[in-house]
């Protein structure tokens, strides 16, 4: 028998808590105005490694790329030579977390969406989410058998 600790289980559920609250805050934002844009939707940030994929879920794609400009960061910090593949990459004799830092943003998202040049076997991407809602599969489907007995 496999056994959580008490910690183990709030951190699994937190995770998961966070994806439903991006979902509820983007349906609530749709019912509320967003319905004149089209369907509710939310910003998937992944991160595929050796070890599995991470994601993280946002209800705006400036959230879900901040994500993944951090992410480059916290690599570089525990990565030798995933900074020594940053540092090339931009011209520095060496990766300092100084220079990271002058890194504009469109600077963070070409790394980021090259982050498999610097870093082979892993990538960063933001994957953008329609949301359904379980009335409007019910419709689609009501509508969908009507028009097969026509």
């Amino acid at each position: 028998m496999v056994a959580f600790t008490r910690e183990e289980r709030e951190l699994a559920t937190e995770i998961y808590r966070g994806y439903a609250d991006a979902i509820g805050r983007s349906v609530v934002q749709w019912e509320q105005d967003g319905w004149k844009r089209g369907l509710p939707e939310v910003f998937v940030a992944l991160y595929s490694h050796a070890f599995g994929v991470d994601v993280s879920v946002f209800t705006s794609e400036c959230e879900a790329r901040q994500c993944l400009r951090s992410l480059t960061r916290d690599q570089c910090v525990r990565d030798a030579k995933v900074r020594r593949a940053v540092a090339r990459r931009f011209g520095w004799g060496k990766w300092t977390d100084a220079l990271f830092a002058t890194l504009s943003d469109d600077e963070r998202d070409q790394l980021v969406d090259a982050w498999c040049e610097v870093a082979p076997g892993e990538a960063l991407w933001v994957s953008r989410c329609i949301l359904e809602r379980e009335f409007a599969r019910r419709a689609l489907r009501a509508e969908v058998l009507a028009n097969m007995r026509d």
